[in-house]
């Protein structure tokens, strides 16, 4: 293995992009795969909803990539992502595509982060959560704040 690394900005929170065998690959990166296994952990053990998750690494002092602190968005992003189940899903590359190439996907093994059980137990947590709060009258508070919101 070649000792060159490559910018871990350009690659996905967990894993790491190294130079072998004349190609990059995306190689698992242990600090940030403990924290990837830990916020899937946080939501499947404990069933904590984005925010829960986000206020958990926090206070764990778990910082993402940039030092940044975790939020609803980044949380999200990281426990849909599917290649922490050990496919990562490319787009194609060239700009101008046929239609059947631009719906194609390209799929490459990675390291696998998160057990299938795990993963699917989240996704499926988490997406009964976004119909429950999709279905949630407004209250009426919530309708007031909008209308002093438009008087402003």
């Amino acid at each position: 293995m070649s000792s060159r690394s490559g910018p871990t900005e350009n690659s996905i929170y967990g894993y790491r992009r190294e130079f072998h065998d004349g190609r990059w690959r995306l190689v698992a990166d242990a600090h940030e795969a403990r924290n990837v296994a830990c916020a899937f952990d946080l939501a499947h053990t404990r069933q904590l909803g984005l925010r829960g998750v986000a206020d958990q690494l926090n206070a764990q002092g778990v910082r993402r990539r940039s030092g940044a602190l975790w939020n609803v968005a980044a949380v999200g992003r990281l426990l849909g992502n599917r290649a922490y189940n050990a496919v990562l899903t490319l787009a194609p590359l060239r700009k101008k595509v046929s239609p059947q190439a631009r719906d194609s996907e390209i799929r490459t093994a990675v390291p696998r982060l998160v057990s299938d059980q795990v993963f699917l137990a989240v996704q499926d947590m988490l997406g009964k959560r976004r119909h429950s709060a999709r279905q949630r009258p407004k209250t009426v508070l919530r309708a007031n704040e909008r209308r002093f919101r438009r008087r402003e």
